[in-house]
């Protein structure tokens, strides 16, 4: 559905859909890092720094990204501008779980969770128009 409020030149639905995906994958992530914290961080270090990572991602991150997917999909240029920024978000997060914890089972879709994001905000900047102040 592209909304002529916003400025895309193309289709968002992979972009709707991989944050979706992405959320799902984050929620999984963090009730696991939240319920099973001796398993995931076998350290009392890593529990002291992952485990309020993952209540955060919860309940900051998460929102702002279904958030800002939910303003974009009603044609508020606001959720458009934040989207990316709340991929972005996922990405910094999650590169850290990754280089932190690379032996724990949770590995892969931390990695996921990284190279979705990457691709969803290459894909959403690829859609965006921007003007240019010239008459064309």
């Amino acid at each position: 559905m592209i909304n002529s409020a916003i400025p895309v030149k193309r289709n968002l639905t992979a972009a709707y859909f991989l944050s979706t995906v992405i959320a799902a994958v984050m929620v999984g992530v963090s009730l696991a890092g939240l319920f099973y914290q001796g398993f995931f961080y076998p350290a009392e270090e890593l529990r002291r720094s992952f485990v309020p990572n993952d209540v955060v991602s919860l309940f900051i991150g998460l929102p702002i990204l279904l958030g800002s997917m939910w303003f974009a999909r009603r044609g508020r240029l606001i959720g458009l501008l934040f989207w990316p920024g709340a991929l972005f978000f996922i990405v910094y997060n999650y590169i850290a779980y990754a280089v932190a914890m690379p032996f724990v089972p949770l590995f892969i879709p931390y990695l996921v969770l990284v190279a979705l994001s990457v691709y969803a905000v290459i894909g959403l900047f690829t859609r965006m128009v921007l003007k240019s102040s010239r008459n064309d």
